[in-house]
């Protein structure tokens, strides 16, 4: 199966239950921010958000604004964070949670120029903001287990069954 999020087309042929999550179906936009993306494994659920700054579309002045806000602490905490958040809460509600799978939320930021350093930086802002270390509590149900920014590049080496292109 072939999803394309904007410019970027991700081939999902070999994955469990892809789907597009934000879109019309959603149902509840007005309230909840939504990721763009959600894929199985056998073991894991992955909730996708796909920024696109080198979007061919748009203006070399418009890129270069948006390259420097996704990489802004405030962007990552009332946009990336939020969104995961939501659309936790919108599968759970909704009884698409296997409680028995480890959840992953990946940010793929789609800009060259965006490296190993700065996408690092971006996944540190991403686990601090997020409860991925959660109390030593018995009783506690992590709500996520795993957080990770990448490119495209990234991306492909990570998952090289799912591959992602720029069309």
């Amino acid at each position: 199966m072939i999803l394309q999020e904007n410019c970027l087309e991700f081939d999902f042929s070999d994955v469990i239950n892809p789907r597009k999550f934000d879109d019309e179906n959603h149902g509840l936009s007005h309230c909840m921010k939504a990721v763009d993306l959600i894929f199985e494994f056998e073991n894991k659920i992955f909730f996708i958000e796909v920024k696109d700054p080198q979007n061919p579309k748009i203006s070399k002045e418009k890129k270069v604004k948006e390259l420097k806000r996704m990489q802004g602490v405030k962007f990552i905490q009332n946009e990336l964070v939020p969104k995961y958040r939501d659309s936790f809460l919108y599968e759970l509600s909704m009884n698409n949670i296997d409680k028995k799978k480890k959840l992953i939320y990946v940010a793929v930021i789609a800009h060259d120029c965006l490296q190993a350093p700065e996408l690092s930086q971006i996944t540190c802002i991403l686990k601090n903001n997020l409860p991925i270390k959660h109390p030593k509590n018995k009783n506690w149900n992590p709500f996520i287990h795993d957080a990770i920014a990448m490119n495209i590049e990234q991306w492909n080496k990570h998952f090289p069954k799912i591959h992602l292109r720029r069309i």
